[in-house]
């Protein structure tokens, strides 16, 4: 009896887990650029290699790369949106939803 190979073959796709919402990462991110003596220039090397580990993670896990360029950008700006909403509640500036 010949049995078809390819039947056994499973298949799955692979998702991304939403930039936006890894709240812990997002916020050690912001974290760590503002520790550096507020000079974010100080800080962009730790958000770069962040997302550079992110990305490479996503590719090896087999994440299309046009969803890596899109989660990244989703952290990047994530990151930014924190601080600055740690800064209007610094200065007591923020609006409550």
């Amino acid at each position: 009896m010949k049995m078809n190979v390819d039947a056994d073959i499973a298949t799955a796709a692979i998702f991304a887990f939403p930039a936006e919402k890894q709240i812990g990462l997002i916020r050690r991110t912001v974290d760590v650029l503002d520790s550096k003596n507020g000079e974010r220039s100080f800080g962009e090397p730790y958000l770069r290699r962040t997302a550079d580990t992110m990305a490479r993670r996503m590719a090896a896990a087999g994440i299309d790369g046009n969803t890596i360029v899109r989660e990244v950008a989703a952290f990047r700006k994530a990151v930014e949106d924190e601080s600055i909403r740690r800064f209007l509640d610094k200065i007591g500036m923020r609006r409550a939803k």
